[in-house]
């Protein structure tokens, strides 16, 4: 779910948009490492619920922040 959160604030998606590529894009299943032929795909009040689960306990920042600094160590 965190990965969805990723995806859906780098590609400026709405809960739908995520929504709707997680249901067509191949190479979106790959990154949120989701088996489409065993694992059920989250819905749009899954994503929405999780990120203000994050939001709630004000982690989003915290996770951006942590990603951000971890690819500029990496170049």
């Amino acid at each position: 779910m965190l990965r969805i959160c990723f995806f859906q604030h780098w590609f400026n998606y709405s809960d739908s948009g995520d929504d709707q590529a997680l249901s067509e894009s191949c190479s979106m299943w790959c990154y949120v490492d989701i088996d489409h032929g065993y694992e059920r795909l989250p819905n749009k009040s899954t994503i929405i619920n999780f990120r203000h689960l994050l939001e709630r306990h004000e982690l989003v920042n915290q996770q951006f922040n942590i990603v951000g600094e971890y690819l500029q160590a990496k170049a």
